[in-house]
């Protein structure tokens, strides 16, 4: 799992490439990722997220995993893997309910979860993200 060691959050919109680009250069696809045993981190983390408290929950009990949530009041998708030490939440905006349930099931093809490997999967349902210059 390509996941920050050092246990803080790390927040950031990511290009097709896996580079690191400002908020402004894709406005659809985010990653923030975590050190699960790092309480202000992961509350960090899970305050955007509907539900959040119990999504915690699950990511403590589940172990290495991964699972999706949709929020249909913002056309939202998260895509959260964990290695069971770690978290990566991908955050898609501006989806469907049927686009969020396709990426998901092209998430269950990643074996190793990274920013690339999750890219893959969004432009194979998605069709190429534009990147402003």
């Amino acid at each position: 799992m390509a996941c920050q060691s050092d246990g803080r959050v790390s927040v950031r919109a990511t290009g097709l490439s896996g580079r690191a680009m400002s908020e402004m250069a894709t406005g659809r696809v985010f990653l923030a990722s975590a050190k699960l045993a790092d309480t202000l981190a992961m509350a960090q983390l899970l305050a955007p997220i509907p539900n959040g408290v119990e999504l915690r929950s699950l990511l403590n009990e589940m172990g290495p995993g991964n699972l999706a949530t949709y929020d249909a009041q913002t056309s939202t998708a998260r895509y959260v893997a964990s290695d069971g030490d770690f978290i990566m939440c991908f955050t898609v905006t501006e989806v469907s309910p049927e686009q969020a349930t396709a990426i998901a099931a092209e998430c269950e093809l990643i074996a190793i979860w990274d920013d690339r490997e999750f890219h893959a999967a969004v432009v194979r349902v998605l069709g190429p993200l534009q990147q402003v210059q």
